[in-house]
């Protein structure tokens, strides 16, 4: 049965892209652990960042606040992020889309949740997208939305997520 469980994924996209195999049950197991592992940071990620409610009254109004918001590189940072989040870290595609909203004027509260998804991401830099082989490719669809979670515009933010053969699309 672990003959069969022999998968080979390349990653494409980047530079220095790699090729890895697993094989046998050993690293069936440390694919498992892997991702045990991966889900622990990402709802550890997630509930850290609850607790930034995001709103327009965080965004500086004074002059000093905003001479001291443009040494931050906020809008490269959120760029890079986005990079990463398009090619390789679906993860990340919630938090992106909710810092970009403030790409015009940017508060400390936002630059510190930047710098929380950058620690995210050197934590979790190892974990990669795999796809299982199959005969059967079927897509599956999730999606949810919350109720007028945007206290600026009280508008409702939709999320989905697409899996083919086990692995975000």
């Amino acid at each position: 049965m672990f003959d069969l469980l022999k998968l080979k994924f390349k990653v494409i996209g980047i530079p220095g892209s790699m090729t890895k195999e697993f094989s046998g049950s050993s690293d069936l197991k440390q694919k498992q652990s892997q991702w045990r592992l991966a889900w622990f940071f990402l709802n550890r990620f997630l509930y850290a960042l609850m607790r930034f409610k995001f709103c327009l009254k965080q965004c500086p109004v004074t002059d000093l606040e905003k001479e001291e918001m443009q040494k931050v590189p906020y809008a490269s940072a959120v760029g890079s992020l986005m990079y990463a989040q398009v090619c390789t870290r679906p993860d990340l595609a919630f938090i992106i889309e909710v810092l970009g909203r403030y790409l015009s004027n940017p508060g400390m509260q936002h630059w510190k949740a930047v710098k929380r998804v950058m620690r995210y991401l050197k934590r979790t830099r190892d974990f990669v997208l795999t796809y299982q082989k199959s005969d059967n490719l079927e897509i599956v669809g999730y999606s949810d939305s919350d109720f007028a979670g945007c206290p600026d515009s009280r508008r409702s933010t939709p999320g989905y997520i697409f899996l083919l053969a086990g692995g975000a699309v």
